[in-house]
């Protein structure tokens, strides 16, 4: 793991590979370790950069504060570009992740040359993603064991078998609950559908099948928003987290994605 001073805090990142770069941003109540069984894969062709959000895993609390807001997240994602020096740059975000990154995209266009967006939304209200409106107070009882049984029961795709069901349900622990709380306040706030179609990079939306948390509609609205060459698939018998559910099939999407964008971009 390696570290970069940014305006808010130190945040951690890990490197791997060689080739154009890309980088991964996981989604709520997790870290970077949720991209393991898919950097290998991208690495084979990329120069893969994965970090830990602010308050996740091994990255300090940004500004000494737990971060609620999307803005926040897009901020540290294009300075860790800028310090990296390696944008404009590919974008692979999570959920959560997802709209970040393509809030990124509004707020300092040159820096992310592409993005996929994985299960992610430009409009999450609670509304919107079908959370109860008290949800978030029932949460605040015990994010970590709401989150923990969401991810066992609900999340993944109940063609898991139990065993991996449980072994992936385990990666919220890693997150302090108000960290957790943050991120869902992030999540359920962000609003900014009306503005995609600035977005002018070409986009690779995906959505698992049986996700609830961002079901495929919810994806499609987004994808249909953007302003630019946008794809939109649904992935066949997954849930919300294709990165553990099929790490293969995501890596070979991701990796022809950032084939045929780096086509479009050539003269």
């Amino acid at each position: 793991m390696s570290y970069l001073e940014l305006s808010g805090g130190r945040i951690a990142y890990d490197r791997q590979g060689a080739g154009p770069p890309v980088v991964l941003l996981h989604g709520a109540a997790q870290d970077s370790t949720v991209w393991r069984q898919v950097v290998p894969r991208l690495a084979e062709r990329h120069d893969v950069v994965a970090y830990d959000q602010p308050g996740h895993g091994k990255s300090d609390l940004w500004r000494g504060a737990v971060v609620s807001q999307v803005d926040d997240y897009a901020l540290v994602l294009t300075e860790l570009i800028e310090a990296l020096g390696i944008g404009p740059v590919p974008v692979v975000g999570h959920s959560l992740g997802g709209s970040v990154a393509l809030r990124a995209v509004l707020d300092r266009p040159g820096l992310i040359a592409s993005v996929v967006n994985l299960a992610g939304s430009a409009k999450s209200s609670q509304a919107r993603i079908g959370y109860p409106g008290d949800l978030l107070e029932l949460v605040s009882v015990n994010p970590s064991d709401w989150m923990e049984t969401t991810f066992y029961s609900l999340l993944l795709s109940p063609e898991l078998s139990e065993q991996e069901r449980w072994a992936k349900s385990f990666d919220p622990k890693r997150v302090p609950p108000e960290v957790i709380m943050g991120d869902l306040q992030a999540y359920t706030s962000c609003g900014f559908l009306s503005q995609l179609g600035q977005v002018t990079v070409p986009v690779m939306s995906l959505a698992g099948e049986y996700d609830w948390s961002c079901a495929p509609e919810r994806v499609q609205a987004t994808a249909e928003a953007l302003g630019g060459p946008s794809q939109f698939r649904v992935l066949p018998g997954l849930g919300h987290m294709p990165q553990h559910e099929a790490p293969d099939l995501l890596a070979r999407l991701v990796l022809e994605f950032l084939s045929q964008s780096r086509d479009q971009e050539e003269p």
